[in-house]
């Protein structure tokens, strides 16, 4: 059974989840595996991929973001990664759970990332498991980097023409497999992701994701000792296999690859079952 988990920031954002609390021979909380959901979608995208969790004996807790799903709206300089951050540490102190591993996709890559670099607590995870992060190796041209955020600029601007620059987010989750069999970076989904957060939300997301991508170098190396595992989505056409694999060789961190696209996850059961196949391979949940 799953518990509704609604946690009240300390800025009186609303911060809502689910909790599917497994427990062990001893009658304990099993151990906890958080997932955390990229942007413009909600906690509803790992429906597919959470059961072979439970199945395995874990807990499973799962959070909207701020400004996603159910979760409540804040002002935009409240819209941070950082804050993103520190609103899940505050879920987990809250409901007294330390969590065993963390599975994040995408945006939420960088969401976790945070977690743990903001706070110490956060660090007796035993896993960090992230599926086509959305991670920047810092090692564009300017030039390049020129050239991605005007393309940022152009896509932003067909957005807001196809959904109305000042449209309203009504609170919901949504229903990703209407996109199964759609590729990545259709006009439709995206225009989904736009008018599930309001284009305003949107377009700051896009603006701070690229901020942290293009023009502030994460360091690489002084985070190696994390236990990250790093999975690529072999027919990703949203992030860079580039960037992975630069990360892959400044951290040494594992990464491995399965074959689907960067919004599978979310839409249908087949990347779910090949990403449960993965995990099962390399032994971080059981057959």
């Amino acid at each position: 059974m799953s518990e509704e988990v609604t946690i009240i920031a300390k800025d009186g954002c609303e911060l809502r989840g689910l909790f599917f609390r497994a427990l062990n021979d001893h009658n304990e909380v099993a151990p906890t595996y958080l997932l955390q959901h990229g942007m413009g979608v909600d906690l509803d995208s790992w429906k597919f991929f959470y059961p072979y969790l439970l199945a395995s004996g874990f807990s499973v807790l799962m959070m909207d973001l701020r400004g996603h799903g159910l979760s409540g709206d804040t002002s935009l300089y409240r819209c941070t990664i950082g804050q993103m951050a520190d609103d899940l540490e505050l879920v987990c102190r809250e409901l007294q759970v330390q969590p065993h591993t963390l599975v994040g996709h995408s945006f939420g890559c960088q969401v976790l990332l945070e977690v743990l670099k903001r706070h110490e607590w956060m660090r007796g995870i035993k896993h960090f498991i992230a599926i086509a992060p959305a991670w920047g190796a810092g090692d564009m041209t300017w030039s390049q980097r020129r050239q991605q955020a005007v393309s940022a600029f152009h896509f932003l601007r067909r957005m807001g023409k196809h959904t109305g620059y000042s449209m309203k987010r009504k609170r919901r989750r949504h229903d990703h497999t209407v996109f199964a069999g759609h590729i990545d970076g259709s006009r439709e989904h995206f225009i989904s992701n736009v008018r599930a957060l309001s284009w305003l939300n949107f377009a700051w997301f896009i603006i701070i994701l690229q901020f942290k991508v293009l023009f502030r170098k994460e360091c690489w190396q002084a985070l190696g000792d994390l236990p990250v595992t790093m999975v690529q989505a072999n027919f990703d056409r949203i992030w860079s296999h580039q960037n992975v694999r630069q990360i892959h060789k400044l951290t040494a961190w594992p990464l491995y690859s399965i074959d689907m696209q960067h919004i599978s996850i979310s839409t249908g059961p087949g990347a779910a079952e090949l990403l449960a196949d993965l995990l099962r391979k390399h032994g971080f949940i059981g057959s």
